[in-house]
């Protein structure tokens, strides 16, 4: 064995070994068995594993290469401590009744060529290698060139290489991308008339028309009209039935509904659907029915859009179209907001549902974004990184509002807020009079009209014992105009003695009728926390 100065501590009771390669080890019944593991060599690898008889492979206990420490591996764990010279497994006891030895063995990999030591390279340096830029990386020789070269190079955008390329289903808007709006060119329509990402577990409703054909309806909204419905066509005992969620058959294999509709070749998906999502287990498979409509005031109320839709050049997407324009005399507003819109292909004549995807804004080099609102009225907007802080350019037009001077608290700007910035105004009310004073304690005090739009007779309870404080807010009133006496709430009279003694603090959240100056309206005022209709 080595000596104690040279190897980690291990339990004193414990029997230390020198392992070797190919040499079985057999543990101890009863105590722990400390082996010193051997060091690996460069371009070496070593491991020491258990073998048993009731195993059908070797499991891996530790692992060591290219001559750094042993690492111990799952599923054991077992305990190795390295120090800087040496490193020991301890091996637990077995009393098993299963033979049972460990085993290290060194492995020498075949030396690397320079295909796999370039591309190696290229997947930890890049998204991954390419034919293209394994040849280039070829070509330049070595590392140290290809990585010299790359910093060379003019700094590219992940995001605008993504932006330019992607067609992501979503369902909200976010401020740094948005859902295409349907009314917009390059929005994309598919012939089925069941979405995959949003209709999963919904419920499909047959309603009769009529024409005597029957509506298929999700959430009430008409999806397509079809002549013989699928409770009948395929025996389904229910005229309500549930869009199965993805499930595995008995073979282990993922069963979903295929969402397609291929006019040109006639082919359909299938739409798997049960009675109600416990059916799910064991749905049934129904044709995938395509978009249609007899009568579009009967189904909507109203006309749908004629728009000019065109194919996408790719050959594995090959039942979506894309918005090119819209035909006169339609326009945007006869678009809903909300999903789902459906348009009639003036080409051919065909329906289409609206397949909403991701939008990304190109504002690449400096370049506003044309964008200015999206669907639900927030702003676009990407954060300031090292890429763009020199070229990000802020929209006057589509920034948090900044106001100057007085603001009046009125509806209409308290709005502003959510409507430029999508934020939410809040108003603070029946707030306890922690730490107040009365108003006869102190020179400042904030007073709230909290019924305005009933209290014509003054308040109906109100303090009548100090009319020091009453002449205190019609003085306060009169230093405003005569439209800010009928609209202000909120008085805060500061650095004003109310003149008065109350040794009860009967004035502490008491209401006073004061008369509005210039007018014979009354008005009720509560004395209140100084944070009271904050908003």
């Amino acid at each position: 064995t080595s000596s104690p100065s040279s190897q980690p501590t291990k339990n004193p009771t414990s029997t230390v070994i020198s392992g070797e390669l190919d040499v079985p080890i057999v543990p101890h019944s009863t105590e722990t068995l400390a082996v010193l593991l051997p060091p690996s060599q460069l371009h070496r690898l070593l491991t020491i594993s258990q073998v048993s008889s009731n195993n059908d492979h070797a499991v891996p206990v530790g692992r060591s290469y290219d001559g750094y420490n042993w690492q111990t591996l799952h599923p054991l764990l077992l305990d190795i401590e390295c120090t800087e010279s040496s490193c020991i497994l301890a091996i637990p006891p077995n009393a098993g009744i299963v033979a049972m030895h460990y085993l290290i063995e060194e492995f020498t990999p075949d030396p690397a060529t320079t295909d796999e030591e370039l591309a190696k390279l290229l997947l930890q340096g890049t998204y991954g290698p390419t034919l293209e830029s394994l040849e280039e990386a070829k070509s330049l020789g070595s590392a140290v060139a290809w990585v010299q070269d790359q910093m060379s190079k003019p700094i590219t955008s992940l995001r605008e290489h993504y932006r330019k390329r992607v067609s992501a289903y979503a369902k909200t808007d976010l401020h740094h991308h948005a859902t295409r709006p349907p009314c917009e060119a390059g929005s994309r329509w598919q012939r089925h008339a069941f979405n995959r990402w949003r209709d999963i577990g919904k419920t499909i409703e047959e309603v009769s028309n009529r024409s005597g054909s029957y509506y298929l309806k999700v959430d009430g909204i008409v999806r397509t009209e079809v002549a013989t419905p699928p409770s009948a066509e395929f025996s389904l005992g229910v005229t309500s039935y549930v869009i199965c969620r993805p499930d595995r058959d008995n073979a282990g294999m993922n069963k979903m509904s295929d969402f397609y509709q291929h006019e040109v070749s006639g082919e359909q998906g299938t739409l798997l659907v049960a009675a109600n999502a416990d059916g799910c287990i064991m749905p049934i498979s129904i044709d995938m029915p395509a978009v249609y409509f007899s009568d579009t005031d009967d189904a909507f109320g109203g006309s749908i859009p004629s728009v000019n839709l065109v194919s996408l050049a790719d050959p594995y997407v090959f039942e979506a179209k894309v918005l090119q324009d819209i035909n006169s005399p339609f326009t945007c507003d006869d678009f809903k907001a909300t999903w789902p819109n459906f348009v009639i292909d003036n080409d051919t004549g065909l329906f289409y549902l609206e397949d909403r995807r991701v939008e990304l804004y190109d504002n690449t080099d400096g370049e506003r974004t044309q964008k200015k609102r999206l669907l639900e009225g927030r702003c676009t907007q990407s954060p300031r990184t090292f890429l763009n802080e020199d070229t990000c350019v802020p929209r006057s037009d589509c920034s948090p509002p900044v106001f100057g001077g007085d603001f009046i608290l009125n509806a209409d700007n308290l709005r502003k807020f959510y409507e430029v910035d999508g934020k939410y105004v809040y108003r603070l009310q029946n707030l306890p009079l922690v730490g107040t004073s009365a108003p006869c304690k102190t020179n400042s005090n904030r007073f709230v009209r909290k019924n305005a739009g009933e209290d014509g007779s003054g308040c109906s309870s109100g303090n009548t014992d100090f009319s020091s404080i009453v002449s205190a807010i019609e003085t306060s009133l009169t230093s405003l105009d005569s439209q800010e006496r009928n609209d202000v709430r909120v008085l805060d009279i500061e650095d004003v003695s109310m003149n008065c003694e109350d040794s009860l603090d009967e004035t502490l959240g008491a209401s006073f009728t004061a008369t509005i100056p210039g007018t014979n309206n009354l008005s009720c005022w509560t004395h209140s926390y100084y944070r009271e209709w904050s908003v």
